[in-house]
């Protein structure tokens, strides 16, 4: 899964095949929490509220700035 995080937005993005997605679809209420690499929290989960975004405009706008980052970074 792949966060950015920008002021009071985070931005999630994972296969739509994912139990993440699925259960986010039936209930929009999270709880979300820095962690380590393997899930272990890092601090205090924090009660969030979260949405499916399909839009296939917004769906590539996020995927070109997701590249960007990581192309610049190999070089």
């Amino acid at each position: 899964m792949v966060l950015r995080r920008k002021q009071n937005l985070v931005r999630a993005h994972t296969d739509d095949s994912t139990g993440k997605v699925k259960r986010i679809s039936r209930n929009p209420k999270v709880r979300i929490a820095p962690s380590y690499f393997r899930g272990k929290p890092k601090a205090e989960y924090i009660d969030a509220r979260a949405e499916l975004e399909t839009s296939p405009e917004i769906i590539e706008k996020y995927h070109s700035k997701i590249y960007k980052k990581t192309a610049s970074k190999q070089l």
